[in-house]
């Protein structure tokens, strides 16, 4: 064999070679295979745990172990169709060294080559680390992003909360009912919570305090009674049931023990702005008026609370769940008192 033709052998050994080589690092993936975030990592790395230590390090190394990777296979790649050009000639080594590459991830499909890839991999890495160490400012500056922190974005609550749901074990249920309630909070309205209309038990403004009204009071189930003048529309005061416990009158009328405050809130508004009512007002009850000042339910300090937690508050004078069924509607006259307050 002529001297010529035994160094094309060789170059046409050497792209052979070159190419399985290529194949074997596209298949090549320094990745930690986590299953835990780099703050969880963080978090047990702190507390002494030392397999979190190495992982930690290797995904904060990964960005600079990739780029090491690109380097090596843009060495290789030209190195290929540089031996293809020596082997087959300029024109038919650039075609055949063009194909090589373009095959060259199709070895990712071979198993057996994946096989040999990983082995490769954990084989290779401690040394690879090492070359990161001197050289982290070069592979810093040719890496494209910045795969260790980069961050986990999110553009709505339904995907943060998908997100939520996708990690099981992070949240307890009670805890993930909480969130859901307090991410839904600033969409609801008055009018999702309040007590309709139909469901509110009154006090007529001029009844005695007698046996037969303390009587039908206690069986209501509620703790506080919106105090009317006429009809529903005419709402004066609020009674209090607590407030009648140690009452020594039977006399009594309840106007003499209402309370002449009364506190009005649009249906329409959020639930947000019905909170910070409560917290200016100090009061515990808004009577619930629509755009024509006509009472269309009542919303209690309660109410705003359980839809921002997510969980029933039972009043220690509340008998009675589900005070909010859906009622129709029945406009009558509308809420003027000159101890009234809007919301």
């Amino acid at each position: 064999m002529s001297s010529s033709r035994y160094s094309r052998f060789i170059m046409v050994v050497l792209v052979g070679v070159l190419w399985i080589m290529l194949g074997v690092l596209t298949a090549l993936r320094f990745e930690t295979g986590k299953t835990m975030s780099q703050y969880e990592l963080t978090r047990l790395s702190n507390q002494g745990d030392k397999t979190a230590r190495e992982l930690l390090m290797r995904m904060m190394r990964l960005p600079e172990l990739e780029s090491l990777r690109a380097i090596v296979v843009t060495i290789i790649s030209t190195l290929l169709v540089t031996s293809s050009v020596f082997a087959f000639g300029i024109a038919w080594g650039i075609v055949i060294g063009a194909l090589l590459l373009i095959m060259a991830p199709l070895w990712i499909r071979v198993p057996f080559v994946r096989k040999i890839a990983d082995t490769f991999c954990d084989w290779v890495r401690p040394y690879a680390l090492k070359v990161t160490d001197w050289s982290s400012p070069l592979l810093k500056a040719l890496r494209s992003r910045d795969i260790a922190t980069e961050k986990l974005r999110v553009y709505s609550q339904d995907e943060l909360l998908d997100v939520i749901h996708r990690s099981p074990g992070v949240l307890s249920q009670a805890e993930l009912k909480r969130l859901n309630a307090s991410l839904a909070f600033d969409e609801r309205h008055v009018s999702d919570i309040m007590t309709p209309k139909s469901q509110i038990v009154t006090a007529d403004v001029h009844d005695t305090l007698g046996p037969l009204v303390m009587s039908e009071l206690h069986k209501s189930g509620h703790s506080r009674y919106p105090v009317i003048e006429g009809d529903i529309d005419h709402i004066v005061g609020v009674l209090y049931l607590k407030e009648l416990i140690d009452l020594k009158s039977e006399h009594q009328t309840v106007r003499a023990a209402m309370d002449p405050k009364v506190y009005y809130i649009r249906q329409d508004q959020d639930l947000e702005h019905a909170l910070h009512g409560f917290l200016r007002s100090h009061h515990h009850l808004f009577v619930v008026i629509n755009e024509y000042r006509e009472t269309v339910g009542l919303l209690a300090l309660e109410d705003v609370i359980e839809a921002l937690i997510g969980s029933k508050i039972i009043d220690e004078f509340d008998q009675f769940d589900d005070l909010r069924a859906v009622a129709e509607r029945n406009p009558r006259r509308n809420n003027h008192s000159s101890t009234s307050h809007d919301i």
